[in-house]
């Protein structure tokens, strides 16, 4: 990524916050309209009042529904996946980018680990005994301080070796380490927006019920059996959920099994 992108992209990220996902009046009226209907045709339909008589508290938990509330609930479903989508297009070159720097670590790890094994063998002493061709004759002296002088340009070249690998495999560390960050800050975008959608989502079906019980010819009683079951949110939506940086969450996309509301 350019300084120029980086630059762009916090501008974006870091501009004034925006209002919530309006809830204009047209939806509202739709919303309120259909609720009124229902109403009208008595829907959901309740169970009796003498229901719970010699049935188990699972066995009488009522089941309300309508297919407007499943609608609401399948909108919202559909906008997290939507969001999800839009998370993985963006953050595809910054996962590939951190692939490769993982691949150039690893290379750098183990190249890194025989040229230290050099470099203690270079800080070994050297063996000033050993006489190499033409040096018959030499003073023993002379060839001793050949043997150190090779010994020590030897030791240089390893600790410039050394000194490379470790500085390319601190580069790279820090390259990974900025790549999480944006991935992990594209994330928590990802997650503000979708706790957005779910907000709407809730909005729009609270003022449906509510016109509802206000139009249902049993609403008090409906009130009181009332008990909305939310979207199941995705995973990825947990403040704790870390980034997958090699691959997607084992629940995505299909993470929208309990979208209707129940």
């Amino acid at each position: 990524m350019s300084r120029r992108d980086a630059r762009r992209r916090s501008r974006r990220w870091t501009k004034r916050s925006e209002r919530a996902i309006p809830y204009g009046p047209f939806a509202r009226l739709t919303d309120w309209w259909c609720a009124t209907r229902d109403a009208r045709k008595g829907i959901p339909q309740l169970p009796p009042e003498d229901a719970r008589a010699g049935s188990t508290p699972a066995d009488t938990e009522p089941h309300l529904n309508t297919p407007r509330m499943m609608f609401l609930g399948q909108l919202g479903a559909g906008r997290w996946e939507k969001e999800w989508i839009v998370y993985q297009a963006e953050v595809a070159d910054l996962t590939a980018g951190r692939r490769n720097a993982e691949a150039q670590r690893d290379a750098f790890v183990e190249q890194l680990a025989p040229a230290r094994d050099r470099l203690r063998q270079a800080d070994q002493p050297p063996d000033t005994t050993v006489r190499l061709a033409g040096e018959q004759h030499t003073d023993a002296a002379i060839v001793a301080q050949r043997r150190r002088r090779e010994q020590a340009d030897r030791r240089e070249r390893v600790a410039a070796e050394v000194g490379r690998l470790v500085e390319a495999l601190h580069a790279t560390q820090t390259r990974i380490a900025y790549l999480d960050e944006q991935i992990a800050i594209r994330l928590r975008v990802t997650q503000r927006r979708a706790a957005m959608i779910e907000a709407y989502v809730r909005r729009r079906e609270a003022a449906y019920l509510t016109r509802l019980v206000r139009r249902h010819p049993q609403g008090a009683r409906l009130n009181t059996l009332l008990r909305p079951t939310w979207p199941q949110p995705p995973r990825w939506l947990r403040a704790d959920h870390q980034p997958a940086t090699t691959a997607p969450p084992a629940d995505a996309p299909a993470w929208h099994t309990r979208a209707a509301v129940s």
